[in-house]
């Protein structure tokens, strides 16, 4: 019970996280995760691979219920998405495969460092802003997506933070269709990418009872619940509070969070 409570508790922070600060929940989630299965005595070799792909299972709910929301705003580019979705798929499968052929213990580490490089992003508040100039997608959509889907897919995240810069400074798109954009984006990662980490994960010996591969249907479940609850309370918020005094915080936030997965205290 007091499992399931917290779980409920982190979907919730996660998701009015991802309203309000549009950022992918699975900064928040993938480390939350690390240390509960780690309290439940998950083994260490595949801790991390759990709740990466457990995240990226959660992101299947919020992100399509944001998605929607911004498809009905006119707010997602979806020449964008269909250009980029082949690209992102095929990386994302290149991610699942080395979650699943990294040791648990190098991947958390790997994680403490994005955390990190993600919290110095939300500290300097700096964003991106369209040029006006015109682009060709020739090579950004094959290259783009590659990357967004393997990193993605990596770290259990929805893409955000790889997709908006990409969409505005390359692509020259507004900042409220990036993040539409991405939002649908983050849906087909979190397809994809679960589809992954639950084949690579299937027949692990270490695995627990419940898990479907690297994903704890449990867990999916209790987070998507509360996630989807808050997500929309979170972009209500965003309209009446100060989001770059928010987003320092959380970078701040994040740093413990990074230093505590490398280690460091």
């Amino acid at each position: 019970m007091t499992e399931a409570l917290l779980l409920g508790a982190i979907g919730a922070v996660a998701g009015m996280m991802a309203g309000l600060l549009g950022i992918g929940g699975g900064v928040l989630l993938v480390p939350a995760l690390i240390f509960i299965f780690q309290a439940r005595g998950v083994a260490p070799e595949i801790v991390t691979q759990l709740a990466v792909g457990t995240s990226l299972a959660t992101i299947l709910f919020t992100g399509s219920a944001g998605a929607w929301t911004h498809h009905k705003n006119g707010n997602v580019d979806w020449q964008a998405v269909t250009g980029m979705s082949l690209f992102i798929v095929v990386g994302t499968q290149v991610g699942a495969v080395l979650a699943g052929a990294i040791h648990g213990v190098t991947l958390k580490r790997l994680f403490g460092f994005f955390e990190l490089m993600i919290a110095a992003r939300m500290l300097i508040v700096a964003a991106p802003k369209p040029s006006g100039k015109p682009v060709s997608t020739g090579w950004i959509y094959p290259l783009g997506g590659l990357t967004i889907g393997a990193v993605s897919s990596l770290f259990g995240i929805g893409g955000g933070t790889l997709t908006v810069p990409l969409l505005v400074t390359l692509l020259d798109r507004p900042i409220k269709i990036a993040i539409g954009t991405s939002s649908a984006q983050g849906v087909v990662i979190a397809l994809f990418g679960t589809a992954g980490f639950v084949y690579q994960g299937w027949a692990h010996s270490a695995l627990p009872a419940d898990a479907w591969g690297f994903v704890s249907p449990k867990a999916v479940l209790l987070i998507a619940v509360t996630s989807t609850l808050t997500a929309p309370v979170g972009a209500s918020l965003a309209n009446r509070l100060h989001p770059p005094y928010l987003s320092r915080a959380f970078g701040i936030f994040l740093i413990f969070v990074g230093m505590k997965l490398l280690g460091l205290f």
